[in-house]
């Protein structure tokens, strides 16, 4: 299975109460992901991704994305 990109983020909302508002970016939980750490499936589940890495905040999203692909350029993956 070939995967297009060196990076996914996938998106959480986990609030299900009645202040959950899907337009607001700070209730959304995001997990970066390098491609070589994510399972050779076409579907993974929330607790497959969050075993590769903790979720961030909107505000810490563009930090981890950087932080990811710093760590992919290093090791030769880019």
């Amino acid at each position: 299975m070939g995967r297009p990109a060196h990076i996914y983020i996938f998106a959480h909302h986990g609030i299900y109460a009645d202040h959950a508002d899907h337009r607001d970016p700070s209730q959304w939980q995001f997990y970066v992901v390098a491609t070589r750490d994510l399972p050779d499936v076409k579907q993974a589940a929330l607790s497959t991704i969050s075993r590769f890495t903790e979720p961030v905040p909107i505000s810490a999203l563009g930090d981890k994305v950087r932080v990811t692909a710093s760590q992919i350029t290093n090791e030769g993956g880019v």
